[in-house]
């Protein structure tokens, strides 16, 4: 784990274990690839989490695209 990742468990949010933490990557990883680009790496910028409710994470990214961008 990265300094400043963020792991947080709980079952009533179940995505909250995928955003978090160091499965985020692979998670973030895969949604990149999907959009035709290359995730280099990426860090949690900010987290805003209601137990039981709701996560929302953003993170920054290094990213490359298909088209060079």
């Amino acid at each position: 784990r990265e300094d400043g990742d963020v792991e947080i468990d709980d079952p009533a949010v179940p995505a909250v274990a995928h955003l978090t933490g160091t499965g985020a990557t692979d998670v973030l990883a895969a949604a990149v690839r999907a959009a035709g680009g290359t995730l280099h790496g990426a860090r949690t910028a900010q987290v805003q989490y209601r137990p039981g409710s709701d996560l929302v994470v953003r993170y920054r990214g290094d990213v490359t695209w298909g088209d060079g961008r």
